[in-house]
C-alpha cells in the first residue's frame, strides 16, 4: 500500500516517536521537543516522502488553536458562529487563560513551521487545509493558515501558491488551482496590496463563482450565528 499524502505535517509524523509498538497507536507528541528538524534523519524521511511523490498539508490554524497563549478567535468568527460553540469557546479560553505559562504547545508549533518550511524548500509538494475544528471556520481559518505560513517564512506568492495551485496537484485536478485559459477561474479580489500588507487577505472585495461575482458581506450577513447550528 502506497501513501500519496500526509495530513497535520509534523504533527502526524509517528516516525521519531519513542516507545512504539506495532499495531498500537501512540499519540505522544514528546518527541518533538527534542527533535532537530534539519537534522539528517529528518531530512533523510522528507527526501524519501519527495521521491516517492508524497504530498504534505499544512493545518496550521488548527493546531494553533491549541496554544493557549494564540489560541483568540476573530471577531469575524465569533460573528459568524452558533452560539453554543461561541460559550465552546469560551469555556476552553477560560481553562486557555490559566495555562498562559505553558510554551510547550508554542515551541512545538515553531518546529511544525519549520518541518513544513525544510520540506517545500527541498523541494516537496506542500498544501494547505483548514482542518475546521474549535474556532477555526472553514475561509477564516483558511485566511489565518495565509498569515502563518508568511510567519513560517514563506512569502506571499509562496503562501498562494501552498494554498492553490499545489491543492490541485495534490487532488490530481488540471481544471483548478491557478488563473489561466482553459481553467475554472474561480478567484477572489483583494483590497489592498497584499505583497506589502498581509491583513489584507481578510479584505476580500468580491468573489467569482462560475463567473458570477459575489459580495461577501451580503453572504456573511446571512450566516450570522448560524454556523455550527445542527
Amino acid at each position: 500500500m502506497g501513501i500519496d499524502g500526509i495530513e497535520h505535517g509534523l504533527n502526524s509524523a509517528s516516525d521519531f516517536r519513542t516507545n512504539k509498538k506495532s499495531g498500537a497507536c501512540n499519540g505522544g507528541r514528546e518527541y518533538m521537543d527534542q527533535l532537530t528538524i534539519n537534522s539528517p534523519e529528518v531530512r533523510d524521511l522528507q527526501q524519501r516522502m519527495i521521491d516517492r511523490n508524497v504530498f504534505l498539508t499544512s493545518t496550521l490554524a488548527i493546531y494553533e488553536a491549541s496554544v493557549p497563549t494564540r489560541a483568540y478567535a476573530s471577531d469575524a468568527t465569533l460573528r459568524a458562529m452558533a452560539p453554543e460553540l461561541i460559550e465552546d469557546y469560551r469555556e476552553r479560553r477560560r481553562s486557555f487563560d490559566l495555562q498562559m505559562q505553558d510554551s510547550v504547545r508554542n515551541r512545538r508549533l515553531q518546529k511544525i513551521m519549520q518541518f513544513e518550511y525544510q520540506y517545500f524548500k527541498m523541494g516537496g509538494l506542500l498544501c494547505s487545509g483548514v482542518d475546521a475544528g474549535r474556532h477555526v471556520l472553514p475561509g477564516f481559518g483558511d485566511q489565518r493558515n495565509y498569515i502563518l505560513l508568511l510567519e513560517s517564512g514563506f512569502n506571499a506568492e509562496e503562501a498562494i501558491q501552498i494554498m492553490s495551485g499545489n491543492g490541485a496537484m495534490a487532488l490530481g485536478r488540471s481544471d483548478i488551482g491557478m488563473i489561466q485559459a482553459g481553467r475554472r477561474a474561480d478567484f477572489v479580489i483583494l483590497d489592498g496590496d497584499l505583497h506589502h500588507d498581509p491583513s489584507v487577505i481578510k479584505k476580500i472585495k468580491t468573489v467569482f463563482k462560475s463567473g458570477i461575482g459575489y459580495d461577501p458581506e451580503k453572504i456573511l450577513n446571512e450566516t450570522v450565528g448560524k454556523f455550527g447550528l445542527d
